[in-house]
């Protein structure tokens, strides 16, 4: 499949699940009340943390079923790896269950602070929590693999059905059946799972039939264990960096209160949500290219999709960055809500807008299979900032622990680059910061303040306001490509045959 279609499939599925949430969530709120969603966003975070420990299989996978797609595996020895994978991750199931079932009481009745949920309904909450995360390293094991092998469409499909599964079926039992946050929870259970169920058959579907079953060995394990142990160590530092401040918060601060920075943080995060279908759609191209030793191909690729991730990720975080007191207000209907929301979602909006810039260059890395780069880098970012957590969360709250995300990715832009640069496309530094980042950056945000000073001042209704950020945000796109060199012959070439023939 073409590189234009994956990309094109991988917004449209990541696009619908950013839909999903954002739609629902003010309906969540209303029916469990700002406290049971601060449970939500410790299943999120805890979710994040403990998917560290499918040990780097998914994503290894991912980059084996690219390499099967350059012929680097026969159809029988890579689906001995899946087969030898999928045992591994499930007695890693088994153990992430009986984590978070023994931790239960400890979080529900010590470390939480409830004021309106009982001890013994926030027990159960994070027992069904744990049994969905326990399926969720299952479920991107048969994710990663559809992405490897470019069956990204159905990838898509695939999530997009489970997401509104999740969500609108999470809906209809909270308003018609049951409103209480063990409800909600129950119903995410059953959507994982048919989720699981759905990836699983597809992913066996589009592997190669040749005879005999897969069978299960360590030595497919060990062909590939020294990348998956770089890639959980990778995650875990990652985590550590990403996750910390949020558990952190969940025991420093009351529900009500760490809903405020969980709603912060799901509006910033939707930033990544946009780079995240360019990374899904390049990666494999990427490790093709690497796989044949195409240098010229691969720098080519790369620019371009470190531009497309500046256009977009930068332009939506450009809107929400100048009017995110009036989308939050906008979003959720309630203008206090905003007033808190607010000042957190400053620097989370900036700080994902800077992470979302290193992960073409995090693809190329991988491309490569080299992970001790990333491992180092994210040890030295573990060392800053958990010691800077603790010293001013306590003073600032949430608004500390969000500025110190922003220095973190600032120091991955500014410091990580310039290492990685000096081993891999050790020519295309300069042409990076200047041509895919400042220039592409500098566009459009002349385009947001000229339309936030001229035209913005005028709007009143609400409606017309989101008719504001829909345009700018289209014109603000447009006109960057239009200034860059690379991009504007891709959109042209993708875009004119479709008027010719009209």
């Amino acid at each position: 499949m073409s590189l234009k279609k994956n990309v094109v499939a991988n917004f449209l599925g990541q696009g619908w699940t950013a839909l999903m949430s954002i739609v629902f969530l003010p309906f969540y709120i209303k029916y469990l009340g700002m406290e049971a969603y601060g449970l939500i966003g410790l299943f999120i975070t805890l979710q994040a943390c403990l998917i560290v420990l499918d040990l780097g299989f998914s994503q290894t996978l991912n980059r084996e079923m690219a390499r099967f797609k350059a012929g680097k595996y026969t159809s029988i020895s890579i689906k001995n790896l899946l087969r030898s994978v999928e045992y591994v991750l499930l007695f890693m199931a088994t153990i992430i269950f009986l984590l978070v079932w023994g931790s239960s009481d400890f979080i529900a009745y010590n470390w939480l602070k409830a004021e309106n949920i009982s001890s013994n309904t926030i027990s159960n909450a994070v027992i069904f929590m744990g049994a969905i995360i326990a399926l969720r390293p299952l479920e991107l094991i048969y994710l990663r693999s559809l992405l490897g092998i470019e069956k990204q469409v159905a990838a898509n499909m695939i999530t997009g059905l489970a997401s509104l599964t999740r969500f609108g079926g999470a809906l209809l039992i909270l308003s018609m059946v049951n409103n209480s946050i063990v409800a909600f929870f129950m119903w995410q259970l059953a959507a994982s799972m048919i989720s699981l169920l759905m990836l699983m058959v597809f992913t066996y579907y589009y592997l190669p039939k040749k005879k005999g079953n897969p069978v299960a060995s360590f030595l497919s394990i060990r062909r590939v264990w020294k990348f998956a142990i770089g890639m959980s160590g990778i995650s875990l530092l990652a985590i550590m960096m990403t996750q910390f401040d949020k558990i952190l918060l969940s025991g420093l601060l009351s529900l009500e209160v760490y809903g405020h920075y969980t709603l912060a943080w799901t509006v910033a995060s939707s930033t990544l949500l946009l780079a995240l279908p360019m990374s899904q759609a390049y990666y494999p191209k990427f490790v093709d290219l690497v796989a044949n030793k195409k240098d010229v191909g691969l720098c080519k690729l790369y620019h371009q999709g470190s531009q497309m991730v500046s256009l977009l990720v930068g332009s939506f975080a450009a809107i929400l960055l100048f009017f995110r007191n009036d989308i939050v207000f906008l979003w959720t209907g309630d203008a206090e809500l905003a007033s808190n929301v607010s000042p957190i979602l400053l620097p989370l909006v900036l700080g994902c807008f800077l992470n979302c810039l290193v992960w073409m260059p995090y693809q190329i890395q991988l491309a490569y299979g080299w992970t001790r780069f990333g491992l180092w880098v994210n040890l030295v970012g573990v060392i800053f900032i958990l010691p800077s957590i603790y010293i001013f969360t306590p003073m600032y709250g949430g608004v500390g622990a969000a500025w110190i995300w922003v220095l973190l990715n600032l120091g991955y832009v500014s410091v990580g680059m310039h290492f990685m640069f000096k081993k891999l496309l050790r020519t295309e530094k300069r042409t990076w910061y200047v041509e895919d980042i400042l220039k592409p950056m500098a566009y459009i945000v002349s385009v947001v303040i000229f339309f936030r000073a001229t035209v913005y001042v005028n709007l009143e209704s609400e409606l017309t306001k989101l008719l504001f950020y829909i345009v700018v945000w289209f014109i603000s796109v447009a006109f960057a490509v239009f200034m860059s060199s690379t991009l504007r012959p891709l959109m042209l070439n993708m875009f004119l045959p479709l008027i010719k023939t009209k």
